[in-house]
């Protein structure tokens, strides 16, 4: 931090970022080995319903018809929330109401805690890295990389217009400009999605 902002603020704004590698590396003992349980994956993975079938029936209350989630996502979830509780468990310090829990040692709330916070990180990746590969897939299934089906359809860019500081045809720009840079921006969080599963990428990124 700029030493002349620290002195009029008459504090250090700068703190190290914590991770969830940094807090189980300094708990005492290590409890780095929790991210190399078998069950890490299905206590930290991310349930969604989409693609999955849906079941509808008419209410007596309502107007309209009720939609609700084929059983298979009420199985992950229970399936989830058991793993959990069992790596709680396995790996938390369990206290009587009257006890506190000792510094450095992690109690079944923080291991609960840790397992939450990954489990936000896939959903941070997927939201991020998801529709830019939509785009990417829309850029290749409507745009032609040689030929511009419909001039609606071209991508071509002139220098001066609309912000343009280039000139590019259509293919040097679907080439150049739009395809890599939608692989480029999902590059990071893709490899990061790949190699979550990985426990050696766990105990590094985490």
């Amino acid at each position: 931090m700029n030493t002349e902002v620290q002195s009029a603020l008459g504090f250090n704004l700068h703190a190290p970022l914590k991770t969830i590698h940094t807090y189980l590396t300094n708990l005492n003992p290590p409890m780095l080995h929790l991210l190399d349980d078998e069950l890490i994956e299905t206590a930290t993975k991310e349930i969604r319903a989409e693609n999955k079938p849906r079941k509808m029936f008419s209410s007596l209350t309502t107007s309209f018809p009720l939609c609700i989630v084929d059983d298979s996502v009420q199985r992950e979830i229970k399936e989830k929330e058991k793993a959990i509780e069992i790596l709680s468990r396995r790996y938390g310090k369990r206290l009587s109401r009257s006890q506190k829990l000792p510094a450095g040692v992690m109690g079944e709330e923080e291991v609960r805690q840790v397992l939450y916070a990954v489990g936000d990180n896939h959903a941070y990746l997927r939201l991020n890295c998801e529709p830019v590969q939509r785009m990417r897939d829309m850029l290749h299934k409507y745009f032609d990389p040689r030929v511009v089906a419909e001039k609606d359809f071209s991508l071509a860019i002139s220098n001066g217009r609309n912000g343009a500081r280039l000139t590019h045809n259509h293919a040097r720009q679907f080439q150049y400009g739009m395809a890599p840079s939608f692989s480029l921006f999902r590059f990071p969080f893709l490899r990061v999605n790949t190699l979550f599963g990985l426990s050696g990428y766990l105990r590094g990124h985490y």
